[in-house]
């Protein structure tokens, strides 16, 4: 058994940014996940597809850039869901040893309209919805 004390632990950005790629970018369990190749014409945005085994297609959007909002456009048909983790869900206060987040919320769910995604500075972004 695990004893801690002082203050109680709280989830950081990197806890987030994992349980969007275990349970939003691909489907958890088991199953056959195929890998696509996606691009960009912009070396601050990454882009990183997934065929679920639920027939899903899952884009995984990193927006890398520090300061500048871009919009993107997936190719993605009928109803889309989206998932989005940003400086708008968390910020730091830096203190030294007594640094702790001034806001710390779960990633949000966007909306997606006409395939045009908005993605905020340093953030990451899952999109699923059906294949063209």
């Amino acid at each position: 058994m695990l004893f801690l004390s002082g203050q109680p632990l709280q989830k950081m950005p990197a806890y987030y940014a994992a349980k969007m790629l275990a349970e939003e970018w691909t489907q958890p369990n088991s199953g056959r996940h195929m890998m696509y190749s996606a691009t960009t014409d912009d070396p601050k945005i990454a882009a990183y597809t997934v065929e679920r085994p639920d027939r899903l297609l899952s884009i995984l959007i990193l927006n890398k850039d520090p300061a500048r909002y871009v919009t993107v456009r997936v190719p993605m048909r009928g109803q889309v869901e989206a998932r989005q983790y940003s400086p708008v869900q968390y910020e730091w206060h830096a203190a030294l040893a007594n640094g702790h987040p001034t806001r710390n919320n779960p990633p949000a769910r966007i909306v997606v309209r006409d395939g045009l995604v908005r993605l905020p500075p340093y953030s990451i972004t899952v999109v699923r919805g059906s294949l063209p």
